[in-house]
């Protein structure tokens, strides 16, 4: 496992070390530590719709920059190198002139102490003659000073192919793996791959992160997806949104995945996700959920009872909330009497033994930022309890009201007498594990020079 340093500063231009975050986040064997200045948890918050706890959720260790007897503050703490980005003038100069008043400035001074890669992604312009003269003196000590210059050989389409260009190259620095998109000029990837470059090379992961993933898990319905998919492209085309929307085809017995194949044949933004054998909705769900690439995520159903129209509005309710439910307040219009009656009294039965006050804990019709999906794990049934699940990692869930429409084609795949009893015994299982929860604050922490934070 490499260890990776990473320092987000004051300079603007935090998107720089977010985007920088989730890419390591998907390179195997890596760890990234993260320091964020105080300026740089102030710049996150003016500059983009990420709260600090979530950027800082995006690294596997997590330091205060005041905390100078961190591990990374030693020599001794192997690392495979440190990047600061975006990196402040100010900074550069407390690492020029070995200020190691803070984290950063003392990790910073120990790569290159210990001969390690340090890689700064300076944002600053323009340059009078003393931060030249900063700039030169790291430059002679071994750091490598890579300005997030914007290229535009690649034909960038939006902001973010120009913020992972500068960090693919910061990657190659570090050695470190990438897909390479938005790398090599046009003569240069026709060279390597004997074609011209296309919108397709665009859309990779890396070149151009999705703004949405929406997740259906699919289980027999064949009638209702032709219906579906057009309505979803017709609710988010004007919105202008990069997204894709991802079909788990859970064992379905019918033409369920050979219709998909055909929307994924005429619209890139298909994906395919089909399991063996029907492994049931939880499975279906968490299949989808470990293969998103959106800054957020939808969860639906591919019945048609929920209404596509409801997403561009619980999307707005994530610049301030972690997680958005439905609340179906309209079941008379898609529900029997007896299905209505029997949600209410579990509802009911929920909200008594897990201590919580949703309204409708069986709707599955719901919106999350993705960070807030990392390291979910989630069990046979537990699909009905994410929202719980969350609140219990310290995230917040907002309730709100959605469409539910009658269902047109197929069958219900639940009915009281399949789930209850199962039900039931899964909120036991939630009960016990919020009674269980670890709950305590560090109130000091001294020393621990040298020491791995694991």
């Amino acid at each position: 496992m490499k260890r990776l340093v990473v320092g987000i500063s004051g300079a603007s231009g935090a998107i720089y070390g977010i985007r920088f975050l989730e890419l390591l986040r998907g390179i195997p064997d890596v760890e990234s530590h993260l320091i964020v200045s105080d300026a740089g948890r102030r710049t996150i918050v003016e500059e983009t719709d990420y709260t600090v706890d979530a950027v800082e959720a995006l690294a596997a260790r997590r330091y205060r920059n005041r905390d100078i007897g961190a591990a990374v503050a030693s020599g001794s703490f192997k690392t495979a190198g440190m990047v600061i980005v975006p990196c402040s003038i100010k900074s550069a100069a407390a690492v020029a002139h070995c200020a190691a008043d803070t984290l950063i400035a003392r990790a910073a001074d120990v790569t290159l102490k210990e001969g390690r890669p340090l890689v700064l992604v300076v944002r600053e312009t323009p340059l009078h003659l003393g931060h030249l003269r900063v700039l030169t003196a790291l430059a002679e000590m071994g750091a490598v000073i890579l300005p997030p210059m914007p290229a535009f050989y690649n034909r960038p389409k939006q902001i973010d192919d120009l913020v992972t260009h500068t960090l693919a190259r910061v990657l190659d620095r570090l050695g470190l793996p990438h897909t390479g998109a938005g790398m090599a000029g046009p003569r240069a990837a026709r060279a390597a791959a004997g074609r011209r470059v296309t919108a397709a090379d665009s859309a990779s992961p890396v070149a151009s992160p999705l703004d949405l993933s929406i997740v259906l898990p699919v289980y027999n319905e064949e009638e209702n997806l032709p219906l579906l998919w057009p309505e979803i492209r017709q609710v988010l085309e004007p919105t202008r949104l990069r997204y894709e929307v991802i079909f788990v085809d859970d064992g379905s017995r019918d033409r369920s995945a050979e219709i998909i194949r055909s929307f994924r044949e005429q619209d890139p933004r298909v994906r395919l996700v089909r399991l063996k054998a029907n492994a049931g909705e939880t499975a279906a769900t968490d299949a989808g959920i470990k293969t998103v690439r959106g800054r957020h995520v939808v969860v639906m159903d591919a019945d048609l009872q929920n209404d596509p129209h409801d997403i561009p509005g619980m999307l707005a309710h994530l610049d301030t909330w972690d997680a958005v439910t439905g609340w179906r307040v309209n079941r008379a219009a898609g529900d029997s009497w007896v299905r209505r009656l029997s949600s209410r009294i579990a509802n009911r039965v929920r909200n008594r033994l897990s201590e919580e006050t949703i309204q409708d804990s069986g709707c599955t019709f719901r919106a999350f930022r993705r960070e807030c999906l990392r390291d979910l794990a989630l069990y046979k049934g537990f699909h009905r309890f994410i929202p719980t699940l969350l609140k219990m990692r310290g995230f917040r869930v907002l309730e709100v009201p959605v469409n539910h429409r009658p269902r047109r084609f197929g069958v219900s795949k639940y009915g009281i007498g399949n789930r209850a009893m199962r039900a039931f015994v899964d909120l036991l299982v939630v009960r016990w594990m919020k009674d269980r929860l670890l709950r305590y604050e560090i109130a000091e922490d001294v020393g621990g020079e040298g020491r791995d934070p694991r």
